[in-house]
């Protein structure tokens, strides 16, 4: 039947304007070390995940990491798909039978649980030998500095003998907030930097890829985020941490009160302009996380005495935060219980909050919305 079904979709594809391959598809959550060469990084290991205000914590499971040799493959960009013999191998989120996880990023238009629909192109390029740090949604700065930026770590601390070619999207080479910290990386250890066009697959003759270190479900198909749809190894945050900020973490200085604005070309509106006539009032500073370097964007959270804003990427950063840092956000109805960011400003010793907002319901955790200004008015009298 399912097959039946999405066939159905193929149809749509193949007789459009572009042309599409079909290939069967391997969801996969460990590699297997008997059918490919390994080198096995981390084991299986329980970690704590948070939702915003859970003071007891849910234990969910990491998956082995193991760093994976590849032969005559093609890959493409923002998505951590590796197609080999016909075959599109995905690591999927979790070892449960689980129908609902979505990988449509890159050029996976569509995919199933055995078949995957793959935008043909003309545009390719060929390489010898390389890791591969292609990812799904890398071009958003979450999914790179917490899921990509510790495989390259690992690489460079234990694996930099391998190769010097690195493959990355090029979206994240041109990013303003990630572009200085990998040139710096690239400089510092003779790194070789390839960048990927969004349009373009990589026929690799050697390929090295490392397995998921730390995850967030990518899409669901159905449902809504929970508590469970996260894992994330502290150690390789400490190690961001200690690469990136390089200020004294506990130094003395004059502490901030920071409303995270976001462009308004960002996909997700609300009544931000109203939000900032408000929050000035009570002595916020207004920044744009996304027009500033990473670099920038820890000294300022690690200045912050109190945080305020809609959750999205820039939250990332409150890895870099000190103890005692008041953090408040909010979420569309449905999704209170969406466990990334959370679960990272427990590693930094404080609790995320979300503040009762009245907000439009929505089935999508991108969609539009709008802030009851009083009901925001009331919750920041109390934090006075």
């Amino acid at each position: 039947m399912e097959i039946i079904d999405f066939l159905s979709i193929y149809k749509k594809y193949i007789f459009g304007i572009y042309k599409y391959d079909l290939y069967k598809i391997n969801l996969f959550y460990e590699i297997d070390s008997n059918v490919r060469k390994n080198i096995q990084i981390a084991n299986r290991k329980k970690v704590s995940v948070y939702s915003p205000g859970m003071q007891v914590p849910l234990t969910v499971e990491a998956p082995a990491v193991t760093l994976s040799e590849w032969r005559n493959v093609e890959i493409f960009a923002s998505s951590n798909a590796i197609i080999e013999n016909g075959m599109v191998y995905i690591q999927k989120f979790s070892n449960l039978a689980q129908d609902y996880e979505d990988y449509t990023t890159g050029l996976i238009k569509a995919h199933s649980q055995s078949l995957a629909i793959i935008k043909k192109t003309q545009k390719t390029k060929e390489i010898d030998i390389a890791l591969s740090l292609l990812s799904n949604g890398d071009f958003n700065y979450y999914h790179f500095i917490i899921e990509v930026l510790p495989k390259l770590y690992e690489f460079i601390d234990n694996q930099r003998y391998l190769t010097n070619n690195i493959i990355i999207s090029r979206c994240c080479f041109d990013s303003s907030s990630i572009r200085e910290l990998l040139l710096s990386i690239s400089r510092k250890h003779s790194l070789n930097l390839i960048p990927v066009e969004s349009n373009e697959r990589i026929k690799v003759s050697k390929l090295y890829s490392i397995s998921n270190i730390n995850c967030t479900l990518y899409n669901r198909k159905k449902g809504v985020m929970d508590t469970s749809d996260c894992y994330i190894r502290n150690n390789t945050i400490e190690r961001l941490v200690n690469s990136i900020l390089s200020v004294d973490k506990n130094r003395q200085s004059n502490r901030r009160k920071i409303f995270l604005a976001r462009s308004e070309s960002r996909v997700r509106k609300y009544n931000q302009k109203e939000v900032i006539n408000l929050v000035e009032k009570y002595g916020f500073e207004v920044v744009y996380p996304e027009n500033l370097t990473i670099y920038k964007q820890a000294e300022l959270f690690n200045s912050a005495l109190v945080i305020l804003g809609a959750s999205g990427a820039a939250w990332t950063n409150v890895i870099f935060c000190r103890p005692g840092t008041k953090l408040i956000s909010w979420l569309p109805f449905g999704f209170e219980n969406f466990p990334t960011f959370s679960t990272l400003a427990r590693f930094a010793g404080n609790t995320l909050e979300l503040i009762p907002i009245k907000s439009v319901t929505c089935s999508d955790i991108h969609s539009d919305y709008i802030i009851d200004i009083d009901i925001l008015d009331k919750c920041l009298s109390l934090i006075e």
